[in-house]
């Protein structure tokens, strides 16, 4: 439940900036860039406690449109 309340609020986070952008950007909003490395990381945890089976029913779990 914690993933998703992440999600929620890194989401809500980036969308409260304004993109219109006068010149090209060419480095990622850190803030894009930490919520990246938090789901890398939660992912990263699952594998190392999941056998392969169990980790992409869980992540079926969390990611689902239900």
């Amino acid at each position: 439940m914690e993933i998703r309340y992440q999600i929620i609020v890194k989401l809500t986070e980036s969308l409260k900036s304004n993109y219109m952008l006068d010149q090209p950007m060419h480095e990622p909003d850190p803030a894009i860039l930490e919520f990246n490395t938090d789901l890398i990381r939660f992912d990263e945890d699952l594998v190392t406690h999941f056998p392969d089976k169990e980790h992409k029913s869980v992540l079926t779990v969390f990611f689902s449109h239900h």
